[in-house]
């Protein structure tokens, strides 16, 4: 399970310097997604918010939802899925600007178990703010590669 492991962290706050990254999912059928993170001077990638809804909203009113969870962070890049040109367009018409994303789905897999493997510190490099991110939470803890347990 990813409860109780080295993947959860207690949030703490983000160092003025750190750089900071978004990637979005659109859903047509499922919801959209845009997952906040920031890497640490040690590679670690943080997740520390996800922006979750259900479709039936447009693209651009989904944009503006998820400004409103914005406190003025300048991103140094954002991707999301290329197929949907039309939704990455409508969240840039908004200010959130997102490039069409690489979607090699092995490559993409293999880079998120190597950073949940833990490295030789006993951390992982991939970590969530614990309570932020339920809905990644809840999807890491059923994903079908093994996540190790710390402790």
């Amino acid at each position: 399970r990813f409860e109780g492991t080295a993947h959860l962290v207690k949030p703490f706050e983000i160092p003025a310097r750190a750089r900071r990254y978004r990637g979005g999912d659109f859903g047509l059928v499922n919801p959209t997604c845009l997952l906040d993170g920031f890497e640490a001077d040690d590679g670690t990638l943080y997740v520390y918010r996800e922006y979750y809804e259900p479709n039936g909203e447009s693209y651009g009113r989904h944009a503006e939802r998820y400004l409103e969870t914005q406190a003025g962070e300048e991103y140094e890049a954002g991707w999301g899925d290329p197929a949907a040109k039309e939704a990455r367009e409508a969240f840039g018409d908004a200010g959130v600007y997102l490039g069409p994303a690489d979607n090699d789905v092995k490559g993409g897999i293999d880079r998120v178990r190597d950073r949940l493997r833990l490295q030789g510190d006993g951390r992982p490099r991939l970590r969530v703010f614990k309570g932020q991110c339920p809905n990644l939470e809840r999807e890491i803890a059923v994903c079908p590669f093994e996540v190790k347990v710390v402790g």
